[in-house]
């Protein structure tokens, strides 16, 4: 879906979310570490004021990066998938390794990671609307999610990137998120189902 044009204050917290810029990215940690210690105390729906007194930033400041406490929780969780997007394009573009053993590697280390972090997740997914939050990090992950398409189909038009990045992205965060509050199959088996509902040109091998 079409989304238009950004509104200015959406476009500068997009911009400081991707900048390299030390101050930005320190306060943007501080306050992940603040969500995270709440979540770890299992504070009530916490607040604004709360994450600010914690991480020792001014609210003016926190606004400036995020627009709500749950586009943060969003934002911590997303940092997992960070970790595996990065590792996913170096195996694609550097390693020699085969497209379904590379997929089933990243997809395993989405699932490991937030099922080490199931309790934070849980927290998040409490504090609100839980479709509204999955909303939000499906957007945070299909912005992770564009290096590694762009890995295989380089010269993938912008319209259609962003539609195969939200595709992809939707899935794996939803299927996964669901797994993680009702685990009715094992690890293994949602790992490569995920993998086989890919599409063929990022999850299979030339020859199979």
């Amino acid at each position: 879906m079409e989304t238009g044009r950004k509104e200015p204050q959406a476009a500068r917290r997009e911009s400081l979310a991707t900048t390299g810029d030390a101050r930005a990215v320190e306060t943007r940690r501080r306050l992940a570490l603040a969500f995270r210690a709440a979540a770890a105390d299992g504070v009530p729906d916490v607040s604004v004021v709360q994450i600010c007194k914690r991480a020792g930033i001014a609210r003016s400041t926190f606004y400036t990066h995020f627009a709500t406490v749950e586009d943060l929780a969003a934002s911590t969780i997303a940092e997992l998938f960070a970790v595996a997007s990065s590792a996913d394009v170096e195996r694609r573009t550097v390693q020699a390794l085969p497209r379904t053993e590379i997929t089933e590697i990243g997809l395993r280390t989405i699932v490991d990671a937030l099922w080490d972090a199931r309790d934070l997740v849980r927290y998040t997914t409490a504090l609100g609307s839980q479709a509204a939050i999955q909303d939000r990090l499906v957007a945070e992950v299909a912005d992770l999610a564009r290096p590694t398409v762009l890995a295989e189909l380089p010269a993938l038009a912008e319209a259609d990137l962003r539609l195969t990045t939200e595709f992809m992205a939707a899935g794996i965060v939803r299927v996964t998120m669901h797994w993680i509050a009702d685990p009715t199959v094992s690890r293994d088996h949602l790992v490569a189902w995920m993998a086989r509902l890919l599409p063929s040109w990022l999850a299979a091998d030339p020859t199979s």
